[in-house]
């Protein structure tokens, strides 16, 4: 073997005369490789007064001296052009260009093209800048400011995600502690919402998908105009609403109709004045006293106040409008009327699984809430559940809408199931719930004529 195997440097023969000849020829190889950087590589003609030790990589259509010679690192040594073949893997700075290039797969390129030659769909794994990358943020940059700018026309920042259910936000940070988001947060309703620590976050804004309208979760209540256009104000006692504290005999609302065959009774009564809060009268039995306690804070609020019933829903036997989650199949338990809706309008109902199973359905064209949290998907009810409050903040278009919704509310029961609800409300505004605050009795205003 005359030459190494790798650089291809010429070796000292046994007996060889003039050593000094072979040992100058490999030095003068190395000097042109090793630590390789180049004046160019746009040149295909040699340069007309070159430097000694300047070398070039040979552009494509070479011609004159590097003829035939492209892609070759043409070097000039001892007044005249050395070429050397370079390697798979060889490196080489660009004086011009100040870049790295590699040689791979027969032709110099830059490393992102020399990465996506084999996988057009990932150049790098990870890239950090001034920073370490990771697994999770995989291009990671350490600096004072970024600049994204156009190409000669537009320019777009990306985000995408894969589902709806997923998130796809910007995210601000103090720390490493998250402060603010916006984007689109686990649905497809472009969102805002902020965190005072980092895990407790609440939503500031709401942008409907659907309307483009605009919804502030944690607008109070009393910022808005707001009465029951239910006849009875909700308490299912008859209509006109008794403008009084107490309420007569339990009257099944006129406004909900039973489906699948469902019946509806009395499902338990508030009563001003019970001995549970404190007061003189009739105690409240338990599923009424804990609804009580969950709309109201205090004792007295607790004690002293309108009267109102429960209605109990029993689920009936039919089989029409199924709902299977979790591969339980439950069947709508009752509608309502048809009566013209105001498109913006916001209606309302407290709910509570007494026995069996029930299902709380999305709304897909309104924006519906269940204890002021923005639901997205099927919620299921168990007993020990307790009371959920059900809003759904009307986002209707009124030029292309039918102006009537047959089922505000789209609860499934289990065979059998005992559905309670109290206290509906339909209000003709827009009036959308936060997280721990809630819809009590809201008047109609029948009781004020």
């Amino acid at each position: 073997m005359e030459n190494s195997e790798k650089l291809h440097l010429p070796y000292i023969m046994p007996s060889q005369a003039q050593k000094h000849v072979t040992h100058n020829e490999a030095i003068r190889k190395l000097d042109a490789i090793v630590q390789l950087s180049a004046k160019s590589r746009e040149l295909a003609t040699p340069p007309n007064t070159p430097l000694a030790g300047d070398r070039y990589i040979i552009a494509d259509n070479a011609s004159g001296t590097w003829s035939n010679k492209s892609g070759q690192i043409a070097a000039w040594q001892d007044e005249g052009w050395h070429f050397y073949e370079p390697c798979e893997g060889w490196l080489a700075w660009l004086e011009d260009t100040k870049s790295i290039i590699v040689f791979a797969e027969g032709q110099w390129m830059t490393f992102s093209q020399s990465s996506n030659t084999s996988n057009t769909s990932n150049p790098l794994e990870n890239l950090g800048i001034n920073t370490t990358s990771d697994n999770i943020n995989r291009f990671s940059v350490s600096s004072d400011a970024s600049l994204f700018t156009h190409d000669g026309t537009d320019h777009r920042l990306n985000i995408n995600k894969s589902s709806e259910s997923q998130t796809a936000s910007v995210l601000f940070q103090n720390d490493f502690s998250g402060k603010a988001e916006f984007g689109l947060l686990g649905d497809d309703h472009f969102g805002l919402k902020q965190s005072i620590d980092g895990s407790q976050w609440r939503t500031s804004a709401i942008f409907d998908k659907n309307s483009a309208s605009v919804n502030f979760p944690n607008n109070a209540f009393n910022e808005h105009l707001m009465f029951n256009l239910l006849q009875d104000g909700g308490r299912f006692a008859g209509s006109p609403e008794n403008p009084g504290t107490t309420a007569g005999n339990f009257i099944k609302p006129t406004y909900f109709t039973s489906y699948n065959g469902s019946t509806f009774i009395e499902g338990g009564k508030f009563t001003h004045n019970n001995s549970t809060f404190g007061g003189a009268a009739t105690a409240l039995d338990a599923d009424t006293a804990s609804l009580i306690s969950k709309l109201k804070t205090t004792a007295l609020s607790r004690r002293l106040g309108p009267e109102f019933y429960l209605t109990q829903v029993n689920a009936g036997t039919g089989t029409v409008a199924p709902l299977t989650t979790n591969a339980v199949t439950r069947h709508l338990l009752f509608v309502n009327i048809t009566a013209p809706l105001w498109s913006h309008s916001t209606w309302g109902i407290n709910v509570k699984a007494k026995s069996g199973s029930l299902a709380i359905a999305p709304d897909p064209t309104n924006l519906q809430y269940i204890d002021g949290e923005l639901q997205s998907e099927t919620l299921v009810l168990e007993p020990e559940d307790g009371w959920k409050q059900i809003v759904v903040v009307g986002q209707l278009n009124p030029m292309t809408s039918n102006d009537y919704n047959a089922t505000l509310f789209r609860i499934y029961g289990s065979q059998g199931a005992q559905l309670l609800m109290a206290l509906p409300f339909l209000i003709p505004a827009n009036i959308t719930p936060k997280p721990e605050s809630y819809f009590g009795r809201i008047a109609s205003i029948q009781s004020w004529r």
